[in-house]
Order: structure tokens, then C-alpha cells, then sequence
């Protein structure tokens, strides 16, 4: 080993000697120039350019609605009257529970209420505050209480003449009388307003019976979000059907699941650091396995906080799908365009060599070509975007020939000279 040793010293002693001869050091020592005549080749420069400014991000295309129809009864399904992907709008039918216990229930109440009313006196019930004296059983207590108080008088009379004309027993009866009329109109009064209370309660079991068979019959939602801004309902697509004809269903059982698929909307994750520029608004491209061509969209929220444990925030675009071309859980690649930048470097793309995953671009240094790693960026127009490891204005070779080796002396080629090094 100490040989070996010996032989590497006395090797490197040699180099350094040579070195040293030539007037270089190691530190100045530079790679030698490629032999040989000089190569033609084509030149141009870096140059500027303004290309969008755009945040990528991917995300799943969700409907705008969903909407579950559940059962409002029980019952057994008679009718379905949707299938998936038929397409309904707001009051049109879905599915039809047996109503036929409802209706016999709703009969009863309305019986019930009649029965009420009719110990009122009256054939409807009254929507505002009721003057009870003018109920017949409350004005008849009122006018045996006006009589009983005029006979009364009239006996007063008798009893108070010298000599009575009547009994104290008789004139005994006669008050009694009349105070049982009193209490008689007091009491027709209570019960009036008993049973108008007991009519009300009636007239509301009857309102819910009737609501439990309306609701026999289970139809789209209305309220739905007005899509085009004209008044009219979202339209939506049965996406799932839950249920079939004869099935027994509780309340709250789902039925139908229905889908709103315009607008569409994309949720993404934008990291925090590329949030500048990013604000509802803003248009945005999208792209889908389904169609090479990209869909116009358009920021539409963009959630007030940033999330602790991945640091991105959630953005949603709202998407126009007005022939229901695009699909509900379609994956998507987004482009957020969030302005220009300005003096970007580019070169066209025949400049720029690939090898193992790194780039170069042959710079022109002294009349000889020098090799630059490259960073590349966008991609546009058959010119590629230049991040790092060049300068705006510096000289570069276009279409690098195969014979070009860092060193290599160079020539400018005549314009319309073909430099490819090819063979013909």
C-alpha cells in the first residue's frame, strides 16, 4: 500500500509540474478547446415575452344540488313514475305512496269538525275573532237571561205593594229563577268559546290529515335555484331510484336522489404560497378525460382560511353545463388564470437539448459554444419558458447540430442554411 501510495504522489507531482510549465494552475485550468474547423451553425437570443400567469390544481366536478326525496309517510309504494337520468323539474311526480288509510283518516277529521261546528251554529269556521254573543246558543242564554230579569222585576213590584200581592216564596222563586238565567248565559259563553277552541283543534287535525295525504304522492322540490336568471326552476337528473313499485317504506325512508348538473362545480386545493391573484371571478380552464377540448370557467368561491395540515385552500369554480355534456365526480385539471407576466426568457424549443432528464441550451462565449442547464417552464407556440440558467439577450444556438460540443468554435451560418448535420 505505501507503494501505491508513493506512485499516486509522484503522479500528481508530475501533473502539477506540467501544469506549472504551461503557466496554469489548477484553479485557472479551463476545459480545452475542441479541434478542428469551426461549426456552422444558426444563432438567435434569448427573448422576452408575456404569457399568462395561470395556478394549476385538479379536483372532482361535483353537482351543484343534491337532493334526496325521502318518504313523508309510511306506506306501500303503488307508482313510480321517474327512472334514472329522466330529467324533472320542480312539482313534477316522483312516487306515489297507498293512500288509501289517508284518505279514510282525513274523512273522519272532516266529520269531526263538522260536529264542532254544528254545537256552535255555524256551517264554517270563522278565520278572525268571533263575537260570541252572536252565537245562537250564547244569544239564546241571553235572551232567557233578559226575560227571567223582567219577570223579576214585575214580581218586585207585586212583592213591594201594602199588602203583597205575592208570597216572599214566590218572589224567592222568581229571583232563583233569574239567577239561574244569569249563570246560564255565563256558562253558554264558556262553552261557546270551549267548543270554538275544540272546532280549531279540529280544523288542524283535519289541515294535517289532508297534508298526510297530499304527501302520499312525493314530488320534485320546488324552490329550486334558478339557474339562467329567467324565473325558472333548476332543472334536475334522477340519479339514483332507491325504491321500486310494492316496497314498504317508514318515514324519512329514501327514495330518489336527484342531481343538479348546472352549473357544475370544482373544488380544488391551491397551496397557500400561490394564492396571490386567486379571487372569485377570475376565469379558469378545465380539462376532462372525456373531451380533449378545455370548458370555460369561472372562480366562484373560495374558502375565508387556510388548512392547518396541508396549507392549501379550498377554491371552487362554478362551471356552465347547459347541454349536460360534463358529468357529476368527473376528474378535472384546472388552469386559474390570475394575470401576465411580463419579460418572460424563452428559446424556441429545437434549442434546447434533453439527456437523462437534464436540458441544455448552447450559449455563443468568444465565438465558442458553452453549455447552460436549463429549467424549462411553460410551453407555448413551439418556444419553451426558460425559469433559470439563462438571461434575456444572451446568444444561443437554435438547432445545435450533432457534431456541437461544448468548446466547439462556432460560425453564423447564412440565413436559410440548413445546419442540422444531417447527411443527405
Amino acid at each position: 500500500m505505501l507503494a501505491s501510495l508513493v506512485r499516486r504522489s509522484t503522479a500528481a507531482f508530475a501533473l502539477l509540474g506540467a501544469l506549472a510549465a504551461c503557466g496554469k494552475t489548477p484553479e485557472t485550468a479551463g476545459p480545452v478547446a475542441a479541434k478542428g474547423p469551426p461549426v456552422e451553425v444558426r444563432l438567435g437570443r434569448v427573448e422576452a415575452a408575456s404569457l399568462p400567469r395561470v395556478v394549476r390544481a385538479t379536483g372532482t366536478l361535483d353537482a351543484d344540488e343534491v337532493v334526496v326525496v325521502s318518504a313523508e309517510v309510511a306506506g306501500r309504494i303503488v307508482a313510480i313514475a321517474t327512472d334514472v337520468g329522466d330529467r324533472v323539474k320542480s312539482g313534477d311526480a316522483l312516487a306515489m305512496v297507498d293512500d288509501s288509510v289517508y284518505v279514510l283518516e282525513r274523512d273522519q277529521r272532516r266529520r269531526a269538525l263538522s260536529e264542532a261546528l254544528a254545537r256552535l251554529g255555524l256551517e264554517t269556521l270563522p278565520e278572525s275573532d268571533v263575537d260570541f254573543a252572536k252565537l245562537p246558543s250564547v244569544e239564546r242564554a241571553r235572551l232567557e237571561a233578559e226575560n227571567a230579569k223582567a219577570k223579576l222585576d214585575r214580581t218586585a213590584t207585586l212583592h213591594d205593594r201594602k199588602p203583597p200581592l205575592i208570597s216572599d216564596q214566590e218572589f224567592a222563586d222568581v229571583r232563583t229563577a233569574w239567577e239561574v238565567a244569569v249563570s246560564g248565559h255565563r256558562l253558554a259563553l264558556l262553552t261557546a268559546q270551549s267548543d270554538l277552541a275544540t272546532a280549531r283543534t279540529r280544523r288542524a287535525e283535519l289541515d294535517t290529515a289532508e297534508k298526510r295525504l297530499r304527501d302520499t304522492e312525493h314530488k320534485v322540490p320546488a324552490g329550486g335555484r334558478d339557474a339562467n336568471g329567467d324565473g325558472a326552476a333548476a332543472t334536475f337528473l334522477v340519479a339514483e331510484r332507491l325504491v321500486a313499485t310494492g316496497d314498504r317504506v317508514s318515514v324519512g325512508a329514501a327514495l330518489i336522489r336527484l342531481v343538479d348538473l348546472d352549473p357544475l362545480r370544482l373544488r380544488v386545493q391551491v397551496p397557500e404560497r400561490r394564492m396571490s391573484g386567486v379571487e372569485p371571478g377570475r376565469p379558469a380552464k378545465l380539462w376532462i378525460a372525456a373531451d380533449p377540448k378545455p370548458v370555460e370557467g369561472r372562480v366562484s368561491r373560495i374558502r375565508p382560511e387556510v388548512d392547518e395540515r396541508t396549507r392549501t385552500v379550498d377554491v371552487e369554480i362554478s362551471v356552465q353545463n347547459p347541454d349536460l355534456v360534463l358529468k357529476a365526480g368527473a376528474f378535472a385539471t384546472a388552469e386559474i388564470d390570475v394575470g401576465v407576466d411580463s419579460e418572460i426568457a424563452t428559446v424556441p424549443e429545437s434549442a434546447v437539448r434533453s439527456f437523462a432528464g437534464v436540458r441544455k441550451v448552447f450559449v455563443v462565449a468568444d465565438g465558442k459554444a458553452v453549455e447552460k442547464v436549463v429549467v424549462i417552464g411553460r410551453r407555448f407556440g413551439g418556444k419553451l419558458e426558460i425559469t433559470s440558467g439563462l438571461a434575456l439577450g444572451d446568444e444561443i444556438v437554435l438547432e445545435p447540430p450533432p457534431e456541437l460540443v461544448a468548446g466547439s468554435a462556432v460560425r453564423a451560418a447564412a440565413p436559410g442554411a440548413d445546419t442540422s448535420g444531417a447527411k443527405k
